[in-house]
């Protein structure tokens, strides 16, 4: 009983987190792009995740995290009534994937870091961490199960 209350707890804040990311996700300051002028000058333009200008342009990082933000939203949201072990596993697959995009910008530079794309990343690593621990506890619970009935 006390872990299916830790087990439903983890998988609700799983599901507020993801929430967050994706109010933060559709803020206009969460990816930049630089444009070089012709004087040796840059432009910095933010975009939105959700904007398909950056992956048009090469930084197709923050428009997959938000892909997969929204799936492992829709997968926390479904673990919440019905925790499964498939569940548990795209849940794990689909936030991990999100953390690891949303840090794709980082391999253009440092001037293609906002705040709201570090927020970003530290709330879907936080939502990581979370499905990894759901995922855990899900596992010693069926083998407690197997063992002890």
């Amino acid at each position: 009983m006390f872990r299916e209350r830790v087990l439903a707890a983890i998988t609700l804040s799983g599901a507020i987190v993801a929430a967050s990311a994706i109010v933060l996700e559709t803020l206009p300051d969460g990816t930049v792009l630089v444009f070089g002028l012709g004087d040796g000058g840059i432009v910095r333009e933010a975009y939105p995740y959700f904007s398909l200008v950056p992956y048009g342009f090469g930084n197709f990082g923050p428009f997959l995290a938000a892909i997969l933000t929204c799936a492992a939203l829709t997968v926390s949201v479904l673990s919440v009534f019905w925790y499964h072990k498939w569940i548990a596993a795209m849940w794990v697959h689909f936030s991990g994937g999100a953390f690891i995009c949303s840090l794709m910008p980082i391999w253009f530079g440092v001037m293609h870091l906002t705040a709201v794309g570090v927020a970003i990343a530290l709330a879907l690593a936080a939502e990581f961490v979370l499905a990894l621990s759901g995922w855990r506890i899900f596992a010693r619970k069926i083998e407690f199960d197997k063992i002890f009935h």
